[in-house]
């Protein structure tokens, strides 16, 4: 049999690429693309492994565990060790549903070609059945994602600081799990917030700059009694606090423009970007 080098490692940069986004997506983490390009290569390298002859186990185990702390470390960078801690416990787990799935679905398709050393895997796995099985596991995450955010805690009181234009601005904040809106492109959460209160007017102009506002994208969204379209940026830095604990958190976010909001709440956003 014959283990092609070139198609192992195009093999795992595709499957570290989704496993890391996929961490990203349950830890609600910002991840630079730069950072995620960089692990899902440096990633893919210890898939050759492969061709070594047989290694201690536990000098295997220590290897792969010391590259998927160093995969986190990579992608995400370090803020605090419970952070990364807790960044590298998902990883291993994602990692898990993955490979549980992956095998599933070699076994489903019954393949002959199918080598096993130093915990890599090479398998004669076509780009269809490994795109299918990265949707099924996508969607096995996607419904953690969702148990968990059923236990996420709203009665807080919060403050939304927003960067951008050289300018910062707190508003009140409110965590509802029924804002769902993300970016249709990179899934990236969307705070709805009032536009006054950061400093725009409806026609999209910054007051204290005259200047109408550049880089708007426009965003679907559906309610339970309407549908439409939403102004939404990138803004410079986005830190929900949490007033309750006095828990500070830099969140990855989009700012949504809306009108003025009921019940002087300024700013809605979902609570899972504070896991």
């Amino acid at each position: 049999m014959i283990v092609y080098v070139d198609v192992l490692l195009a093999l795992n940069i595709y499957v570290n690429f989704f496993l890391i986004k996929a961490t990203a997506k349950l830890t609600s983490e910002k991840i630079k693309t730069s950072r995620l390009i960089l692990s899902s290569l440096g990633g893919s390298l210890f898939s050759l492994l492969i061709f070594l002859p047989p290694i201690n186990p536990l000098l295997l185990t220590l290897i792969k565990l010391s590259g998927a702390f160093l995969i986190v470390l990579v992608s995400f960078g370090f803020t605090n060790f419970f952070t990364y801690l807790k960044n590298t416990f998902v990883f291993f787990a994602v990692n898990f549903i993955f490979s549980g799935i992956a095998t599933a679905f070699i076994e489903l398709s019954r393949t002959d070609f199918l080598i096993q050393n130093n915990m890599s895997l090479y398998a004669d796995f076509s780009l269809f059945m490994l795109i299918i099985s990265t949707i099924v596991a996508y969607f096995a995450i996607s419904f953690f994602r969702y148990l968990f955010d059923g236990k996420s805690v709203v009665s807080d009181r919060f403050s939304v600081i927003i960067s951008f234009a050289e300018k910062t601005f707190s508003l009140k904040g409110i965590a509802d799990t029924g804002n769902r809106l993300v970016d249709n492109f990179t899934g990236t959460p969307v705070i709805v917030c009032d536009c006054e209160k950061i400093g725009l007017t409806e026609d999209y102009t910054v007051p204290f700059t005259d200047k109408k506002f550049k880089g708007l994208r426009f965003l679907t969204y559906t309610t339970v009694n309407k549908s439409g379209i939403i102004p939404a940026f990138t803004p410079e830095s986005v830190i929900i606090k949490n007033e309750t604990t006095g828990e500070m958190k830099s969140v990855d976010a989009m700012i949504g423009i809306a009108g003025k909001q009921e019940n002087d709440c300024e700013a809605i956003f979902n609570p899972t970007i504070l896991t």
